[in-house]
């Protein structure tokens, strides 16, 4: 049970100067949906509980975040169409609750229905026009542990993109019935393996990173679990939308753009679909270099155009490299950081398990689909169930 307290507005300690009051969006923000997306960090207790110290954290968290935003003054402002955020300083939506619960309970079997408690308003994947840019709450366990769920914005510098004048992207309800979450978790071991077999099918090509073997097996068993649920068991052609970052070898994320891959009918080998993922990497960055607003749009409704008459659409974002586990306020290192299940058909969330070289993926499928999937012995081979943080 949750005990809500009353919604603050951290104000930046420093008010923002009136020439910066209007904040650009790119023309990449206006080509992204409009939501809020959840990010969840798990404290343990580091001290007695007592209220005394409850309070402390609450107002030391408070405190460091008014001295940020007077450096990142947008977060601090309102949405105030597609274009802009008005940076008015009215402040960011500050919540606190008690969990009847302690911080074990939840990394001994997280489940989605559980995780929505830490989230202020269910803004998880909401709609965010005209409302705060960024959300947080502060949540107590019984044990004295805590939670801070932040709804972080993904802003891109409008110097980089100029923004159109128009809101160019209509915007979609991402809320889509009879579909299941599941958090599949592949530990380092098993990506060795992994890697190892894409390796040994095709011994020419390069070694693929975690992301890229984790991505075409979760491809490849969810389409030949749709096959299995279609009519006549035919296996459509399937469309692979990709958040693609520019990464080192460790897969540390940078900018980010869309890449997409067609795979036609027919049994999907690993091998091939790491090489299609890289052969539409490099076609995209040679595209990118002269990219303007126009070529942006055209490469988003041609997305929308193959998932509608192609066949199946997959969306895969991937977090990895993220230093969220490095995310320390003054009381130590998260024990888990996590985000919510994303409500869309098709769609995969990747994420650093916390050793940093395992993948926690977050899949949501259709619910005959996701049966399937969940008992399919080669996938789970390399894949674990729901499990212990």
């Amino acid at each position: 049970m949750n005990t809500p307290k009353v919604v603050e507005l951290i104000q930046p300690s420093v008010p923002t100067s009136p020439h910066l009051r209007a904040y650009k969006f790119s023309m990449l923000d206006q080509l992204s949906p409009s939501v809020y997306v959840p990010v969840i960090l798990f404290y343990p207790n580091q001290f007695p509980v007592t209220a005394e110290n409850m309070l402390e954290i609450s107002r030391k968290l408070k405190n460091s975040l008014a001295r940020t935003l007077a450096q990142y003054y947008p977060f601090a402002g309102r949405v105030e169409d597609k274009v802009t955020i008005d940076c008015n300083d009215e402040g960011v939506e500050f919540s606190e609750a008690g969990i009847s619960h302690k911080l074990a309970d939840i990394l001994k079997q997280p489940q989605s229905e559980m995780l929505g408690m830490f989230l202020p308003d269910d803004l998880a994947w909401k709609k965010s026009e005209n409302g705060a840019v960024l959300a947080i709450r502060l949540s107590f366990f019984t044990c004295g542990g805590f939670a801070v769920a932040v709804f972080p914005p993904q802003l891109i510098a409008a110097s980089v993109f100029p923004p159109d004048s128009q809101s160019i992207v209509p915007e979609v309800d991402l809320i889509e019935e009879n579909v299941v979450p599941t958090r599949f978790i592949f530990s380092p071991t098993k990506i060795a393996a992994l890697k190892a077999k894409i390796i040994s099918n095709s011994p020419a090509i390069r070694p693929p990173t975690r992301v890229e073997a984790v991505t075409a097996l979760i491809h490849k068993y969810a389409s030949r679990a749709m096959k299995t649920t279609s009519y006549a068991g035919i296996l459509k052609p399937s469309v692979l939308a990709q958040t693609v970052k520019h990464a080192t070898q460790n897969d540390t994320p940078s900018t980010k753009q869309h890449n997409r891959q067609h795979t036609e009918e027919g049994e999907m080998k690993l091998d091939r679909l790491v090489g299609q993922m890289r052969e539409g990497l490099v076609q995209l960055c040679n595209f990118a270099k002269n990219m303007e607003g126009d070529q942006l749009l055209s490469v988003l409704s041609d997305v929308s155009r193959d998932s509608s008459h192609t066949g199946d659409a997959f969306k895969c974002t991937s977090w990895c490299g993220f230093p969220v586990y490095e995310v320390d306020f003054g009381w130590g290192k998260p024990a888990w950081a996590s985000t919510l299940d994303y409500p869309g058909r098709n769609n995969i969330i990747m994420m650093d398990t916390k050793c940093g070289e395992g993948i926690e993926a977050w899949v949501t499928l259709d619910k005959q689909v996701m049966a399937i999937l969940q008992c399919d012995e080669e996938f789970l081979e390399f894949a674990s169930l729901n499990t212990e943080n």
